[in-house]
């Protein structure tokens, strides 16, 4: 159950927020403001601040066109983030590694560092079988899965580009699960800083410019395009690179869960945590002397029972020899009454320390035996749970394919039987129909020959009157316009009548202006 891949780790953890339209992650508050400004597009040019920050706007609605692969590292890069205080952080020498394939849709970023370890505990049996030396160097890495990317900002400051992550979820802290890591004090502030990162959701990654060569700036506006805020095609995680029994030279790897608080942290150990066996005893170190001290008041002990089992006589002459001054009466009084009461202290004393001791301890590993238990059980019941609804769905796939096909056979079976009644009820309806039309059709034609007559007698009847009634008005006709052309004779001469009369007129009337001219002249 241990050898999952990182995408299935996360899904254990995701039990109780199957539903995504119900979820609600409490860091979503935190970046409201900023997941407002990132959609909106824009480019701050630093002007109101003084520098020469810039933020890269994604466009969203320009999806690359063409198939993107991008598989490039970029080492000893500065990683700044806020704890859980608020207090910024910062760490160095982190190795980001991006893989990306649009064509498949596959996406993955892994963040890397290498501390020393001192190989105690599980390595000293690897250290002699030669699979690892003292004092070598182990990477653990921090998986970040596209789907729990909010968005992703491409920002350049004095010329040193960095992308900033906006997370659903944090990263994934990946360590061996063949071993128990024991950090050198030299690499531990880079261990804790790798938990603190593992615990954050909103993170920035000051690319080192002398190491970009593989990632250009190409790549990094592509990453902004494709994990913008309002980006629609995003990649998926990219399984085989995220199959942990690849790593460590096979290995394999676990996630760590860095909401266990051990008491080891304070020592640099690492313990894997493996979601089969509860975490470790955080108290190990102190059971290690528990027994000597056990065992050396046990050893007082016995030896003050045999000095009180010694023979009187014995006894006394010790006791003679080392206060021979003091009366027997008075030296038993003494000797019998402090005694008692310390004692009576140091059991009180021994109870109350072994009964506190064995509180802790048993609260210790009843939360340990719980939170393991329970990570189990979340493990095994998502495990059911996936299992039954994939045999579910398989046999309701199969279930549904065999209904299917019984009801196509079964409607085909009675579609045939019932095409062929109708074919035969037709036919006999056509027989039926064409005789009862062949008798309805003489009927019909007699009744036409006989409508046909009387329309015709109607129709002779009917032309010859209005015949007669046209010819008297052509004449009529006729005699009007002869009447007409007699009356346009008359009006004729009248007019030249008139014309004549006033020609005589103008005559008359130009010959006494040429008259008047003359005369004027």
């Amino acid at each position: 159950m241990a050898n999952v891949s990182a995408s299935q780790t996360r899904d254990n953890t995701l039990l109780q927020d199957d539903d995504p339209t119900q979820r609600v992650d409490p860091r979503c508050s935190k970046h409201e403001h900023i997941c407002e400004c990132i959609e909106n597009d824009y480019i701050c040019d630093g002007a109101d601040s003084g520098n020469d920050r810039k933020l890269i706007p994604s466009h969203s609605d320009e999806e690359p066109e063409e198939p993107i692969q991008i598989h490039a590292s970029c080492d000893d890069n500065t990683i700044a983030w806020e704890d859980g205080n608020n207090k910024p952080q910062t760490v160095d020498g982190i190795c980001l590694k991006v893989d990306i394939d649009t064509l498949t849709s596959k996406a993955l970023f892994k963040l890397s560092c290498w501390i020393w370890v001192k190989g105690k505990g599980k390595n000293k049996g690897q250290i002699k079988r030669g699979k690892i030396k003292a004092g070598n160097k182990q990477s653990i890495y921090l998986f970040i899965h596209p789907e729990d990317i909010r968005a992703i900002t491409l920002e350049v400051k004095n010329d040193v580009p960095s992308l900033h992550f906006f997370m659903i979820r944090s990263p994934y802290l990946v360590i061996p699960s063949d071993r128990i890591l024991e950090c050198k004090n030299s690499t531990q502030p880079l261990l804790h800083s790798m938990k603190s990162l593992a615990k954050t959701d909103d993170f920035t990654i000051h690319l080192n410019v002398s190491n970009i060569s593989d990632l250009t700036w190409k790549h990094l506006q592509h990453i902004a395009l494709i994990f913008s805020a309002t980006s629609i095609n995003r990649p998926s995680i990219d399984d085989r690179r995220a199959n942990l029994q690849t790593l460590y030279g096979g290995t394999g790897g676990n996630i760590f869960d860095v909401c266990i608080v051990c008491n080891e942290e304070e020592d640099g150990q690492l313990p894997p945590y493996e979601i089969s066996t509860p975490c470790q005893i955080p108290y190990e170190r102190e059971r290690e002397h528990e027994p000597k001290r056990t065992y050396k008041r046990k050893r007082e002990h016995e030896n003050s029972d045999t000095e009180s089992e010694r023979s009187p006589a014995t006894h006394n002459d010790n006791h003679r020899t080392k206060g021979s001054h003091i009366p027997s009466d008075d030296l038993k009084d003494v000797k019998e009454a402090p005694i008692s009461r310390v004692e009576d202290h140091l059991k009180n004393d021994m109870i109350k320390l072994f009964l506190d001791g064995m509180e802790n301890r048993l609260k210790n590993d009843l939360q340990s035996f719980l939170g393991g238990m329970e990570n189990r059980l979340r493990s095994d019941f998502k495990n059911i749970v996936e299992c039954t609804e994939n045999r579910l769905r398989n046999d309701f796939k199969d279930v549904v394919d065999c209904t299917e096909n019984r009801l196509k056979n079964e409607f085909k079976n009675i579609l045939d039987e019932r095409v062929e009644e109708l074919e035969n009820t037709l036919i006999d309806e056509l027989r039926a129909a064409r005789s009862r039309s062949h008798s309805r059709t003489t009927d019909i034609e007699r009744e036409v020959d006989r409508a046909v007559d009387n329309i015709r007698t109607e129709c002779i009847g009917t032309i010859d009157a209005e015949f007669k009634y046209i010819k008297y008005g052509m004449e009529e006709v006729t005699k009007g316009l002869e009447q007409a052309e007699e009356k346009t004779k008359d009006i004729i001469g009248l007019l030249d009548e008139a014309g004549g009369s006033v020609e005589k007129r103008i005559g008359r009337y130009l010959n006494g202006i040429r008259l008047q001219v003359m005369v004027d002249e």
